[in-house]
């Protein structure tokens, strides 16, 4: 059993920002009994499509739940409060680009779909890690952070994955790869 309620009109009147210009609202869906907060398409987005310009949000080096990790030591709190609802998929639907401080929609997006992200893909190690129940066929079970994908699926993943995740990825690998070798030497 699946209900729907927006909390758009709440939700702009607390935090002043216009419905009309945005392509999303915060709202809750009941499913099975629970609820369940997000943020939902105002309209189609085509693929490509801009959903949110965030080069105004508060950025710091400092990382809770609430921030997203957009370089190697900074995280931004975005201005619009509702945007940081958006919850995690392992089939997303959105994704941001850290030149052009945008996010934008990866495939065409339906008036009323919720707008999910791959919390991974950007968050090297999160603040508050749990395990996925999208039940997607993609899942990868434990959300905690690039740094805990599955090493198997580690190419499929990586167009997702953020410029600054992919350069301490490399780190690791690079860091594995030289004990692995450390091992063998001292075996010989």
């Amino acid at each position: 059993l699946l209900h729907f309620f927006t909390l758009n009109t709440l939700c702009c009147k607390m935090s002043g920002s216009n419905p009309t210009t945005k392509k999303f609202e915060r709202g809750i869906r009941i499913i099975n009994g629970r609820q369940h907060q997000g943020i939902f398409a105002t309209e189609f987005i085509p693929k490509g499509g801009m959903i949110y310009d965030w080069q105004d949000s508060l950025r710091s080096a400092k990382k809770d739940r609430f921030t997203t990790q957009i370089g190697m030591k900074k995280h931004i709190l975005f201005k619009d409060d509702d945007f940081q609802y958006y919850n995690h998929s392992c089939s997303p639907n959105f994704d941001h680009d850290y030149i052009r401080n945008i996010s934008f929609a990866m495939k065409d997006i339906e008036k009323g779909e919720e707008l999910t992200h791959f919390y991974c893909a950007n968050e090297w190690e999160m603040a508050e890690a749990f395990y996925c129940q999208c039940n997607s066929r993609n899942c990868v079970g434990f959300v905690g952070g690039t740094k805990y994908l599955p090493i198997g699926r580690i190419n499929e993943l990586m167009p997702l994955i953020s410029p600054h995740c992919k350069v301490l990825l490399n780190k690791a690998i690079m860091e594995m790869n030289n004990g692995i070798i450390r091992d063998l030497n001292s075996k010989l």
